[in-house]
């Protein structure tokens, strides 16, 4: 008897996405086949049941994502998605954003250009032993995402940290669980009354010996992937070390942002759940994440010396945050930081706010953000302090109201997700010094009533095409200006909000004790990180030569819009504004690679590259619309007796 047809593998972009000789290494000798094979192909908007009726707004948004949105060139499955030149700038390299966007059900394909959805990650054959990390779980749902021929042998694992008996979330996980021999659940340790593990994460291991790790903002319930605007980091596939010690034991700190670190810090991260998670801190010891571009800003229950300089102690939360931005050496096009007037804006977007102190809030937290190496003007080379006479950053805060949940895609019941009180005295003060810094999700709605109302509102430079869909995303972005807004100094997607329990309390007075009680995850990137196709190397290593190459090449971050690409009017503008030596030449001769292996092809193209651009795909429009007088922000404790788009109301 013949054996049956082998399933075809699914081809996830990112096998082919990393440029590191490791990977390429690993899978050389499959790497122009899986080339034949990957396209990338949309998922279609199907529908569970026929959609409500739009409003006004809701059908000039759709038409405006299919009008407006370009469509992205076709786009080499390798060179595409990791950095490529073209006869127009030849020594520019391009990469697309290491930031997804989530699937939105109920938008428009042109709408859902590069996004990501659950069965993209989870529904592959390959898979053989998965982690979630997450604070909610529909177990059934869960179990579905997988592909058929794998979903009863793939073993699942769900941390969580619903530790009481009487919680409904254990009691829903437990007896989930009782229907798949193959799932186990897993409690984390629990320290803190008042924390929660609201990490959302991901581990995957597959059959090919190859691991990837995932950070990401949704609950594993199908609300979360359905109509909500979330954010997914993925590594690339990670090989298995040659030799467990060959780069593990040099005794040197590796240099934060550098693959070796991220491991460095997502193994004290998971080794902080104990026991647990041993065996998933015993598999990831063999692989190699040399190929990582991103440093990891984990939060886990814990006191410590939040003033602690010394590079080897782990710090979390908001500490954590401070030492890594303190890092980023912020390089500077001529024409960003010339103008005094125009600071840097740091744009904080959540989905939660709990009750602050004025004093944290600017002491502590946006103190930490504010964090940054001296800037670097690129084209003399001349640094600019970091005393008084550097403009102090501009802060932002995206935040819906009632009106932008009411009308979104799933009405009220997104509400439930999104978190901020007015209650009391107290909570009512904290919205008033925080309203000055309060911006809208969805910049349409408002711009539509400041129309109606006679006033011309401010033109967009970009269309997120994501109003419609409430935001359960949380980003920190840190714009180089806080008016043209064009480049990006560095770009945070975590789980956490804004709260004392998830970035940890200020430093005590004395000891500098810093309280963080919450499990959080969040991956940090910024422009310099691309400029080298290897980011293994330590904070002493690398060489002269290397060195000093690195010195002559620039990299820039720029905000993406409807794609993960930047556009050729980013990619002309910041040609235009590099110094002479970093602008094309017209004589250059643009290098052709014909190896059937085109990820080295890309790899030294991105390395020789004297420009490279990074795209940071947005989740909300530019420029930003601030709130009026009139508006509040959204408050699930509160009552909303307007009808929403399925004519339901808001009672608590």
């Amino acid at each position: 008897m013949s054996s049956p047809a082998r399933k075809r593998q699914r081809i996830d972009d990112h096998s082919l996405r990393t440029s590191h000789p490791v990977a390429v290494e690993v899978r050389s000798r499959r790497a122009a086949f899986l080339a034949s094979l990957d396209r990338g192909v949309s998922p279609p908007a199907g529908r569970e049941s026929p959609p409500p009726a739009t409003t006004a707004i809701e059908q000039a948004l759709q038409t405006e994502a299919k009008t407006e949105t370009p469509q992205n060139p076709p786009i080499s499955p390798v060179i595409g998605q990791l950095g490529t030149q073209s006869a127009a700038t030849s020594n520019c390299a391009i990469f697309q954003s290491p930031f997804k966007l989530t699937h939105i059900r109920d938008l428009p394909a042109n709408a859902n250009i590069d996004t990501i959805s659950v069965r993209d990650i989870l529904g592959d054959v390959m898979l053989k032993e998965v982690w979630l990390f997450d604070f909610l779980y529909d177990v059934d749902w869960v179990m579905q995402q997988f592909d058929p021929d794998i979903q009863h042998i793939v073993s699942v694992i769900l941390v969580h940290g619903s530790w009481r008996r009487e919680d409904p979330n254990k009691i829903h996980i437990d007896e989930a669980c009782k229907r798949y021999p193959n799932v186990k659940a897993v409690t984390a340790y629990m320290p803190e009354p008042f924390g929660t593990h609201h990490s959302k994460g991901m581990v995957l291991f597959r059959r090919d010996d190859l691991a990837q790790v995932i950070v990401h903002t949704a609950n594993m319930i199908e609300q979360d992937w359905r109509n909500l605007s979330q954010g997914v980091w993925l590594s690339p596939l990670l090989p298995k070390l040659a030799s467990p010690v060959s780069k593990e034991t040099s005794g040197v700190l590796p240099a934060i942002g550098s693959g070796s670190r991220f491991k460095r810090d997502f193994m004290a991260y998971l080794q902080h759940y104990e026991h647990r998670t041993a065996s998933l801190v015993s598999q990831l010891g063999q692989y190699d994440f040399s190929a990582i571009k991103a440093a990891l800003v984990a939060h886990v229950p814990a006191k410590f010396d939040g003033k602690e300089t010394e590079p080897s102690v782990q710090l979390w939360g908001w500490p954590a945050l401070k030492r890594t931005l303190e890092s980023i050496s912020s390089q500077k096009l001529p024409e960003q930081h010339s103008d005094i007037q125009s600071p840097p804006h740091i744009v904080c977007q959540v989905s939660s706010i709990a009750s602050l102190s004025e004093k944290w809030i600017r002491d502590t937290l946006f103190a930490a953000l504010a964090e940054t190496s001296t800037p670097v003007d690129i084209s003399t080379k001349n640094s600019r302090t970091t005393s008084s006479n550097q403009a102090r950053p501009r802060y932002s805060i995206v935040f819906p109201t009632p009106t932008e949940i009411r009308t979104c895609l799933d009405g009220y019941a997104a509400g439930a997700s999104i978190h901020c009180k007015l209650q009391n005295t107290q909570q009512r003060k904290q919205f008033e010094f925080m309203k000055p810094h309060l911006c809208h999700w969805n910049a349409e709605l408002s711009r539509s009533a400041t129309a109606s109302n006679g006033t011309s509102p401010s033109p967009r430079t970009g269309k997120a095409l994501r109003g419609p869909a409430a935001p359960h995303i949380k980003t920190f972005i840190r714009f180089s200006d806080s008016t043209a807004q064009k480049t990006i100094d560095w770009a945070l997607l975590t789980s956490a909000n804004l709260s004392t329990q998830a970035w940890g309390t200020a430093a005590a007075t004395g000891s500098g004790q810093v309280k963080v009680s919450s499990y959080e995850l969040g991956v940090l990137v910024w422009p310099d990180l691309f400029l080298d196709g290897d980011t293994s190397t330590t904070s002493s290593g690398g060489g002269e030569e290397k060195d000093k190459r690195r010195r002559k090449r620039r990299a820039a971050m720029v905000p993406t819009f409807g794609s993960n690409t930047p556009s050729d009017a980013q990619i002309r503008d910041l040609l235009t504004a590099s110094p002479p030596s970093l602008r094309v030449g017209g004589n250059r001769e643009e290098k052709r690679e014909e190896d059937s292996d085109r990820e080295e092809a890309a790899a030294a193209a991105a390395a020789e590259a004297e420009l490279v651009i990074v795209g940071l795909r947005m989740p909300y429009d530019l420029p930003l619309t601030p709130y009026s007088p009139a508006d509040q922000v959204w408050s699930a404790r509160s009552s909303y007796t307007e009808p929403d788009r399925f004519g339901g109301v808001w009672n608590v």
